[in-house]
């Protein structure tokens, strides 16, 4: 299994191996295992609390293999209200749901 150990960004153009398209929500998890194409697999193994971004590029162990993070689409909700005290009744209510919690989901 190939391990993905490092991240990083450059203005350079590099030809990925692979591209591999997460969530926001995977895109947040340092450690986990995806199946890149059928039985290839890739250990992602980053320090914790790494955070990827669209367009990172992680490096292998032995440094020969690089892979491409693409951001995945994402269904986006649009609310609109009457009044301004509808919004706020439903900012509110979401922001009790504990999904809107950090500052990466704004957009």
């Amino acid at each position: 299994m190939i391990r993905l150990i490092e991240r990083f960004s450059t203005q350079e153009t590099i030809e990925p191996v692979w591209t591999i398209s997460l969530t926001a929500e995977e895109r947040k998890r340092s450690r986990q295992k995806l199946e890149i194409t059928p039985n290839h697999w890739v250990d992602i193994y980053l320090p914790r609390g790494t955070i990827l971004q669209d367009g990172d590029f992680l490096r292998s162990e032995i440094g020969d293999l690089i892979v491409k993070v693409l951001a995945k689409p994402e269904p986006v909700m649009t609310i609109r209200g009457k009044t301004t005290l509808d919004l706020i009744r439903a900012a509110y209510h979401l922001g009790n749901q504990g999904k809107l919690r950090s500052s990466e989901y704004r957009r």
